[in-house]
């Protein structure tokens, strides 16, 4: 499921964000 790992990779890329 390609989606289930965009879905992931979007959230980590807001809480590496966040850590900014």
């Amino acid at each position: 499921r390609q989606e289930e790992i965009a879905e992931r990779r979007r959230q980590d890329e807001i809480q590496i964000a966040e850590q900014k």
